[in-house]
């Protein structure tokens, strides 16, 4: 057996927080992996706050008021978009001191990796789809059948 080619390391700050994935993947760029686990972290935290049982169900509230759920979520992007181009044009240190401007960034990407999710069309084409996808996709078919 080979080794795995993927380490996962853990950094902490000096109160003992964990702040930080290090990645490492031979022959893959280490700051976009730790990209990647940052947003699947932040999403996995930030997802049992909001929606509790139902995943991504709080972006679905905004079907009581007959828009889309991935329409919800486009005007979500467009108002961190609307802060990305406040804080640039005006050259301003942002006032929320907890929020860079590349956690606004970061916020755009997992809503628009939300959106797809959330949007009606399938992302793949049934027949191209590897067998864990269409597996994923037939359960989601049959719980909003059932709903």
């Amino acid at each position: 057996m080979s080794k795995d080619p993927i380490t996962l390391d853990t950094d902490y700050n000096e109160k003992g927080e964990r702040i930080m994935h290090r990645i490492t993947l031979d022959g893959r760029d280490e700051i976009f992996m730790n990209l990647l686990k940052l947003m699947h972290d932040t999403h996995e935290a930030k997802d049992a706050d909001y929606s509790g049982d139902e995943s991504l169900s709080n972006f679905k509230e905004c079907e009581d008021f007959d828009i889309d759920a991935w329409k919800g979520v486009l005007i979500r992007i467009s108002d961190k978009w609307s802060r990305v181009k406040s804080l640039t044009k005006s050259k301003k240190e942002a006032r929320v001191e907890d929020e860079p401007i590349t956690k606004t960034l970061l916020d755009i990407s997992v809503y628009a990796l939300i959106c797809i999710i959330l949007f009606p069309e399938p992302i793949v084409r049934p027949e191209d789809e590897d067998p864990e996808t269409k597996r994923i996709r037939d359960a989601k078919t049959k719980r909003e059948a059932h709903k």
